[in-house]
C-alpha cells in the first residue's frame, strides 16, 4: 500500500518513475500472493507431528510452482542417519529454508535434478539441497536479487534457529546450499518418565 501511493505522488509529475514503481509494487504483491498460498497450503503439513520430515519435504517438492516454458525437474530425496523428532519451529523453519532453495533452483536456476539430502548427525543436523541450473554469481549470493528477499530470508530463519548457511555457485555450475544446526537446538528432547521413589524394606 506504501509503494501505490508512493506512485500516485509520482504521477502528475514524474511518470516514469511512478511506472518503475509501479511494476516493483506488482512484482512485491505477486511474491506475497505466492507466499500466502503457500503457507495456506503447508498448515497441514506443518502443523503435524505425526508426518516425518522426509514425507513433508515430498510432498512440498510435488506441489512446487514450476515456470510455464519449462519441464519438471527431477526431484531426489536422500536421507543419512536415524531420523530424530525436531523442535517444531525449527522444523517449519527448515522446511521453508528447503522450500526457497528448491523453488529458486526450479524458477531462476532452471535446474533439471534437485536433490535434497538429510542428515541425522548426533552433533549436528544438516540439510543440503544441490542443483544442476544454471547457478548464481557472487553478487546474487551475497545480496539476492533487488526486490526479492529469498537469500536474505534464509539467512534470517538461518539465524533465528542457531544455525549456519553456506551457499556455493558458480555460473552454468549449479548451486548447493548447506543448512548446519547444532543436534542440542534441532532435536526435541526426550521426556524420561520419573522413576517412582522405592522404599526399601526396612
Amino acid at each position: 500500500m506504501f509503494r501505490l501511493q508512493a506512485v500516485r505522488n509520482l504521477l502528475p509529475t514524474r511518470p516514469f518513475e511512478a511506472a518503475q514503481s509501479l511494476d516493483e509494487a506488482m512484482t512485491h504483491g505477486d511474491e506475497t500472493v505466492e507466499q500466502a498460498r503457500v503457507a495456506v497450503t503447508d498448515l497441514r503439513w506443518f502443523g503435524s507431528d505425526e508426518a516425518d520430515l522426509e514425507s513433508v519435504l515430498r510432498a512440498m517438492l510435488h506441489g512446487m510452482p514450476m515456470p510455464s516454458n519449462a519441464d519438471a525437474p527431477e526431484y531426489r530425496v536422500a536421507v543419512e542417519g536415524k531420523p530424530r523428532s525436531m523442535v517444531p519451529l525449527v522444523r517449519d523453519e527448515v522446511l521453508q529454508i528447503a522450500r526457497e532453495a528448491s523453488r529458486n533452483a526450479v524458477l531462476h536456476a532452471r535446474a533439471s535434478v534437485v536433490q535434497i539430502e538429510i542428515s541425522w548427525g548426533r552433533a549436528f543436523f544438516s540439510l543440503r539441497v544441490r542443483d544442476d541450473g544454471i547457478g548464481l554469481n557472487e553478487t546474487l549470493i551475497l545480496h539476492g536479487r533487488d526486490g526479492h528477499w529469498g537469500l536474505p530470508g534464509m539467512r534470517e530463519r538461518t539465524r533465528q534457529v542457531g544455525g549456519s548457511i553456506e551457499i556455493r555457485s558458480e555460473d552454468a555450475a549449479g548451486t548447493a546450499v548447506e543448512l548446519i544446526i547444532p543436534a542440542a537446538r534441532a532435536y526435541a528432547r526426550t521426556v524420561r518418565p520419573a522413576r517412582e521413589n522405592q522404599h526399601t524394606p526396612q
